[in-house]
């Protein structure tokens, strides 16, 4: 399965002072936006061919530019009508949890569709998730595959979406869990993906996912403090 990235941020903070440069000061912003922190300053993100700086009090602004991005690349993948099913927050448990950040996301994606689009709920866990914060090591898809449940997926074709993709475990549990109720996964779409030693940047990429263990190295960030 192809998940399609918008951005990626390092996950560590570098030890060489010359890669702190103004795209990984961006990106990290952008991450903390995305994941409903207050930011402190601002960042710059290409509109249209210039450069726009937001702030904390612009953050509803920079996120609609962030969802018709992803929608159109969404759009991109496959014809028709699709489902954009939010992998759940760890705290998701049923499909009668509303309000969670990634579905509300997938709303926000799913309007920017000129009706192509469906956010569909339908992924849950069985209780209660420990929060995946930073650890190095390997992650096994089936750790996330045996507490995941799938509710009615609909015969639209499936784009996954999350915000954030470390090592992909997540998104392939999901993928097999939907498959084995009937569903079509055609791929996924996530807002940006950590990176341990290129430096960041701002524009599309993709990564082939596959049903392995996969390995992450993802690093607590001091720097989110700046």
């Amino acid at each position: 399965m192809k998940a399609y990235f918008y951005m990626t941020y390092l996950s560590r903070v570098p030890e060489d002072k010359s890669h702190k440069t103004e795209s990984y000061w961006a990106t990290l912003k952008i991450k903390k936006c995305i994941k409903g922190e207050e930011i402190k300053g601002n960042f710059g993100l290409n509109v249209n061919g210039s450069v726009k700086f937001f702030r904390e009090s612009e953050k509803d602004e920079f996120l609609g530019l962030i969802w018709r991005q992803i929608a159109n690349k969404a759009m991109s993948i496959t014809e028709g009508q699709f489902d954009l099913v939010p992998i759940p927050g760890h705290n998701v448990v049923g499909t009668d949890a509303v309000g969670f950040r990634n579905l509300e996301y997938a709303k926000a994606i799913a309007a920017a569709c000129n009706g192509r689009g469906i956010a569909h709920h339908c992924l849950f866990w069985d209780t209660e998730q420990e929060p995946q914060r930073g650890s190095t090591g390997h992650r096994s898809w089936r750790d996330r595959y045996e507490p995941m449940r799938v509710g009615t997926p609909s015969e639209r074709p499936v784009i996954l979406f999350d915000d954030i993709l470390t090592s992909g475990s997540t998104l392939v549990a999901a993928k097999k869990r939907l498959e084995e109720a009937g569903a079509k996964v055609i791929g996924a779409v996530v807002v940006t993906k950590a990176v341990h030693e290129e430096l960041p940047t701002i524009n599309w990429r993709e990564i082939e996912l596959e049903e392995r263990d996969l390995f992450s190295m993802f690093f607590s960030m001091d720097a989110d403090n700046n």
